[in-house]
């Protein structure tokens, strides 16, 4: 596999990831930006790839263990390097394994928080990218949407929080499932530039909650005149959390 060398966080988070295949960036960063976790919290990277989501948070709290899991184990072997690179090796369980599988040492009920950028399209709607390695992580392994979220809901603690990044137009399908399973579920939209519709959303939900929908103020990412608005590069450069900001 050959790969580059790129940082997030304003440099503050090393990666070393594929060059061809699925790359992570601002939606990672903004996924991590979601998760408000205590220190001790125990945290799940669901579909993980490269660790970039768990290293940007451990960034941010340092005092946690996120586990990440991923079908990939070239991307795990990689996610194992970005840690010892990052010096997050004692914070940082890397596994390989498939959600659709039962995964040695990952419990159901074991997580205070579980955080995942599913795979964005439907094999029978979209057609793969050609690199095996992005197609699996663009459409997914041989696994459902409703099984992917599924997995996620079953590996948290009663009352343990899901935090997603997702596509808006496959917004209600993730709705109607996590609806049965989760309430208290949170859409903040990400708005490319000022008017521009959403083509992303950050969701959040409680397992066993019966609390109401919450559709929250979005974040602009992008000013008219180029580069990011002043809360998108708090979270993009500074590593801020994004409950803590206020967005329009």
């Amino acid at each position: 596999m050959e790969t580059s060398e790129n940082t997030l966080l304003g440099g503050r988070v090393n990666l070393t990831q594929p060059t061809s295949g699925f790359r992570s960036g601002i939606d990672a960063v903004f996924l991590a930006s979601s998760v408000n976790a205590k220190p001790g919290s125990r945290i799940l990277d669901a579909g993980c790839g490269v660790g970039a989501v768990t290293l940007c948070l451990l960034e941010r709290c340092p005092k946690v263990h996120v586990t990440g899991i991923d079908v990939q184990s070239d991307y795990i072997d990689l996610a194992k390097q970005n840690a010892h690179k990052n010096a997050r090796m004692e914070a940082t369980t890397f596994v390989t394994g498939s959600l659709a599988e039962k995964s040695p040492n990952i419990f159901p009920n074991s997580f205070d928080h579980v955080m995942s950028n599913p795979p964005y399209f439907s094999k029978t709607h979209h057609t793969a990218p050609n690199a095996e390695d992005r197609s699996i992580a663009h459409v997914g392994e041989d696994i459902t949407l409703e099984a992917w979220l599924t997995y996620c809901i079953k590996m948290l603690k009663p009352r343990g929080l899901l935090h997603l990044v997702y596509r808006v137009d496959r917004l209600d399908e993730m709705i109607s499932i996590l609806t049965p399973k989760a309430g208290g579920i949170t859409v903040i939209p990400l708005w490319p530039k000022q008017g521009r519709d959403a083509k992303l959303v950050l969701v959040s939900a409680c397992k066993g909650s019966k609390a109401p929908f919450t559709l929250r103020p979005g974040l602009v990412v992008h000013r008219e005149q180029g580069g990011y608005t002043s809360q998108a590069e708090n979270i993009l450069r500074q590593g801020s959390s994004l409950l803590g900001l206020k967005v329009i």
